[in-house]
């Protein structure tokens, strides 16, 4: 049961850094996935139907478009370069 708990709040995280649009969370979701698929050959239970549902959602993350919400945002740009000189007249 510890487990089980463990393993809902580590998926939970995950998709939260996921909605955020990181995508180091993504590709640990797409590890998770995978690691899931081995539980599918057991007798077929409301976890199977968790797993499928899981693939389903990596896969979805993985389609063109969402691409731009995964893309690296750049860093906030430095008012004090550029085409403007120095500020303090140096």
């Amino acid at each position: 049961m510890v487990f089980a708990i463990l393993g809902a709040a580590l998926y939970l995280l995950v998709a939260f850094f996921i909605r955020k649009g990181k995508n180091w969370a993504r590709i640990l979701g797409t590890v998770f996935a995978a690691l899931s698929i081995f539980g599918l050959f057991g007798v077929p239970s409301i976890g199977t139907l968790g797993t499928v549902l899981g693939i389903a959602a990596i896969v979805l993350l993985y389609l063109p478009a969402a691409a731009p919400y995964f893309r690296k945002q750049q860093p906030l740009a430095n008012p004090y370069s550029g085409g403007f000189g120095n500020p303090y007249g140096r």
